[in-house]
């Protein structure tokens, strides 16, 4: 299965459909999808079970397109996938407010966000603009599902409970 799911699906699905599912969270751009496809700096890959055969065939088949391959559980690939847009979706939000204090500082919102990304711990793909909010669905779909995890297992998450509530202001 390659698709963004909820928290918890797989074992939903291996229990309705089969037990031996693999799940590669999808890890591409609207933009750019078969680009991001071909060239992918790593891939995740969640199974319960990696036997050789398994293996030769992720390698054979997803190889080619990818530096890296991690394997792991299906419940950490799903919240890898889950914690990597509710990331992207944070820092939209954070360059967006702290273009909104630039304003009252008469700062450059921009040339702030660079500074930012040109420090190696940051570093430059963080995607730190200030613009739109995102309008992106899978972004807020994955806050959504991460909220939703929160609720299901009562974990107080009172930075991402905000991101939307923020990237509507």
């Amino acid at each position: 299965i390659s698709s963004c799911l909820p928290g918890g699906m797989m074992r939903k699905l291996e229990a309705r459909i089969h037990p031996e599912l693999v799940y590669i969270p999808e890890n591409i751009r609207y933009a750019s999808a078969v680009r991001d496809f071909k060239n992918q700096e790593r891939t995740v890959v969640g199974a319960r079970h990696f036997s050789v055969g398994l293996n030769s065939l992720i390698d054979a088949v997803i190889g080619p397109f990818t530096k890296r391959i991690i394997r792991t559980d299906p419940e950490t690939a799903e919240m890898s996938k889950l914690a990597m847009n509710g990331l992207l979706a944070l820092s939209v939000v954070y360059a967006n407010e702290i273009a909104r204090l630039c304003q009252c500082t008469e700062a450059n919102a921009v040339t702030v966000m660079e500074t930012i990304m040109a420090e190696p711990r940051v570093g430059p793909g963080l995607p730190l603009r200030p613009g739109d909010p995102y309008g992106n669905a899978h972004l807020g779909r994955e806050v959504f599902n991460l909220n939703q995890l929160a609720k299901d297992y009562v974990v107080d998450l009172p930075v991402i409970s905000n991101i939307d509530r923020s990237n509507r202001s």
